[in-house]
């Protein structure tokens, strides 16, 4: 509901030894009359400044995105130490426009310096995941972890854009585990849009999260809030990739699907279409993401359309609805009276593979047509 001001500050030490990083606080205030207080995000995991050494910043306000602004003048303040008092250490004042947010291709992405968080972060693909009365759009990014050891990613937030500056908030996938070096998160920021918006007319603006502490009620505990991001970027996405035509080597990143093998039965006096397969399944171990939400729904559509069987399958767990990584086999069956009357003239089916990104929400990553009532080796 707001907009964010944020001021990009370098500190430098250029004494001949090394201090203690202060504590930074600072105000706003707009049009010589509206002031507001600001806060200090330091995302380096300094607690020192070494002698000619640097570190980045940021001073951060908000206001209402309806406001005004002509003129900002933004103070810097420091807390004296074992005091609630603050000390004015410099004022800046800016009128005019303000630095438009830095446009990169998702391919090409953009790097995160902060010392203990220092990463690349790419835009891989977007996908648009078909519901009944709505859409959800998800980037898939790419986040490789730059630390010589292992660290937790960097959070990230922001939304998507259209071209005529309509904006969808965007939730950003955590990831919990921690990322060894050279190590990659596939992380997902999606977003419920209309039906009809366009992946193609739509930008990702990304930023480091901006984490608030806020009293949660329940004995005054804290917890840390979403309250925007800084440092963002805008990226131009990838085109949205079609449907391939083949059910081998299916991209579900940091999966690799190939369904190997295909057979149909149906079972006459119980009314039962069985269904079975044998597939592949590829893990990169380097990558991690949470795929606890997403599914990988198989689907037998017949050619008039009018029958259609799905099963949704996990990415993780061992029960028998899970993929599991390695060569495996699966059996899937329906009940279904109508269907198996129709059993003289049966013709083609589609096989579909989609991937779900959350209940409801799904994209059809491959297709293949192929005969009722065959046992067939699908490798070529």
């Amino acid at each position: 509901d707001d907009d964010l001001i944020i001021a990009n500050l370098t500190l430098e030490n250029n004494g001949d030894s090394t201090v203690p990083l202060p504590e930074f606080t600072g105000k706003l205030t707009f049009n010589d009359k509206i002031e507001k207080d600001a806060s200090v995000s330091d995302n380096n995991k300094l607690i020192a400044i070494s002698p000619g050494a640097k570190t980045e910043l940021q001073l951060v306000g908000r206001v209402p995105y309806t406001f005004e602004i002509d003129k900002v003048n933004l103070v810097l303040q420091q807390k004296e130490t074992g005091s609630t008092e603050t000390l004015d250490l410099v004022e800046f004042t800016h009128s005019g426009e303000f630095t438009q947010i830095q446009s990169v291709k998702g391919n090409i992405g953009f790097k995160i310096s902060d010392v203990g968080s220092r990463s690349d972060v790419k835009v891989r693909n977007i996908f648009t995941y078909k519901g009944q009365g709505a859409d959800v759009l998800g980037a898939q990014l790419m986040i490789t972890n730059e630390e010589k050891r292992t660290t937790q990613m960097q959070q990230l937030a922001g939304y998507f854009e259209k071209s005529d500056g309509t904006v969808y908030p965007a939730t950003f996938q955590k990831l919990s585990e921690k990322l060894s070096p050279g190590g990659v998160a596939v992380v997902y920021a999606t977003s419920t849009v209309p039906k009809g918006v366009e992946s193609s007319d739509v930008r990702l603006v990304i930023g480091k999260a901006l984490l608030e502490q806020s009293s949660s009620g329940a004995g005054n505990n804290l917890d840390e809030v979403l309250a925007g991001y800084v440092a963002p970027y805008s990226v131009i996405l990838p085109e949205e990739k079609e449907r391939q035509n083949g059910l081998q080597d299916i991209d579900i990143k940091p999966f690799e699907l190939s369904i190997n093998r295909i057979a149909t039965e149906i079972y006459f006096a119980s009314s039962l279409l069985k269904f079975n397969f044998d597939y592949t399944l590829t893990q990169d171990l380097l990558a991690k993401a949470d795929y606890k939400d997403q599914k990988i729904v198989i689907e037998l559509k017949d050619q008039n359309e009018q029958s259609v069987f799905s099963k949704e399958l996990s990415l993780s767990g061992t029960d028998e609805t899970a993929l599991k990584v390695g060569t495996n086999s699966m059996e899937l069956s329906w009940t279904d009276d109508k269907f198996v009357m129709k059993i003289q003239t049966l013709k083609d089916y589609e096989l579909n593979v989609y991937h779900e990104i959350q209940p409801g929400y799904k994209k059809l990553l491959a297709t293949q047509k192929l005969p009722w009532l065959v046992n067939r080796t699908l490798v070529n």
